[in-house]
């Protein structure tokens, strides 16, 4: 019980949070206790399994939405210097909307731990090092570099976000949907391009989210 409580103090103070020992009450030591055991065992199960894959660079602007996606991906398999989701750095929202309810600790950690201090510039400058790697020779270079003196990566992952999920942007993806979508036609299975390609192409426009608020039947 002395562990959890611990484990609780710290978690509060590493989280921003206020310690208060009227809130901590044997229900909730008992919860800690349980937290550590699941935290033990994740950890052996995380040092026998292989280390998370880097996604693949960015090359395309068209690739944005996909490479977006699996960059938050892979940053969630790794743990910063507060034994936390790398995947905190790169959040949108700076300052955590208060009363919100969290399903898990890992959830709460990544919404709510604060972007300031030496941990956080440890766990920025390590995402910037990975990130630099994947988009130095693509479209995403120029933000790369301008934040590169600071090693900001959360500053750089937010002027790649205002761009390639601006209005210009998603205007263009759009008349590259509407382009694809006049272009491709299924006349008979062929080597270079089967009926499971043709329906790929048609779905990846239809998911594109420059173009959701465009369909008027249901998908």
């Amino acid at each position: 019980m002395l562990l959890a409580t611990r484990r609780w103090v710290v978690n509060q103070q590493r989280l921003g949070l206020m310690v208060d020992a009227d809130e901590f009450t044997a229900i909730m030591a008992y919860q800690q206790s349980q937290v550590m055991v699941r935290l033990q065992e994740d950890e052996a199960t995380n040092e026998k399994e292989s280390v998370a894959k880097m996604p693949d660079k960015y090359e395309q602007p068209s690739q944005w939405r996909v490479f977006a996606e699996m960059t938050e991906t892979h940053l969630s398999q790794l743990k910063g210097s507060r034994c936390v989701p790398l995947n905190y750095v790169i959040r949108k929202q700076a300052v955590p909307i208060q009363g919100m309810t969290y399903q898990t600790d890992a959830e709460q950690a990544v919404t709510i731990l604060p972007l300031v201090g030496e941990q956080y510039n440890q766990d920025n400058s390590m995402v910037y090092g990975i990130l630099k790697q994947l988009c130095l020779e693509g479209p995403g270079r120029n933000y790369i570099l301008n934040f590169d003196q600071a090693r900001n990566e959360h500053g750089a992952w937010l002027a790649m976000q205002d761009h390639f999920e601006g209005d210009s942007y998603r205007n263009r993806a759009k008349l590259e949907v509407y382009a694809t979508l006049d272009a491709i036609h299924y006349d008979g299975e062929k080597k270079s391009f089967t009926f499971e390609k043709f329906v790929e192409k048609h779905n990846e426009s239809y998911l594109e989210p420059s173009c959701q608020n465009e369909w008027t039947y249901p998908l």
